[in-house]
């Protein structure tokens, strides 16, 4: 079993955009997800090799836990700017979109050769939540089966 924790903002996986150019239909993923990917595909990388693991081949159990900075808004003011309110709400509903982030994570690790395609993931569970205490970023498990 592989974890590590990648310190960052996450960021969604763009949809597919579309463009016509003289007639014809380009299509192209944008690239706003990029550097995320890069981060967080090339830091499970260098922990698998921390740990000895190869391409994993068969059913692997993927565990992802998202942390989100609260805006300012969850906050009290003046003396109280550290002190979290009693509206605040307990879970992270904001955006980016939890398929959008996991999916985000799935193919970073696909494109840094943890796995041969995502198709291997049997088991996932995924958690969003508040970032209360500790960095921005994913905690990520990846166990083959």
């Amino acid at each position: 079993m592989v974890k590590h924790f990648v310190a960052g903002e996450p960021v969604a996986q763009p949809r597919p955009r579309a463009v016509s150019i003289g007639g014809r239909t380009r299509v192209y993923n944008p690239s706003t997800a990029k550097k995320w990917k890069l981060l967080v595909g090339s830091e499970v990388l260098q922990e698998f090799g921390r740990h000895g693991q190869t391409r994993m081949m068969g059913a692997v159990s993927l565990r992802l836990e998202f942390f989100l900075k609260r805006p300012k808004s969850h906050f009290g003011t003046g003396k109280n700017q550290d002190t979290l309110k009693a509206s605040a709400p307990e879970y992270c509903t904001k955006k980016p979109d939890l398929d959008n982030i996991v999916k985000a994570v799935l193919d970073a690790l696909t494109n840094h050769g943890i796995w041969k395609d995502d198709s291997q993931v049997v088991q996932l569970l995924v958690l969003k939540r508040w970032a209360d205490g500790c960095d921005n970023g994913v905690y990520i498990e990846i166990e083959e089966k």
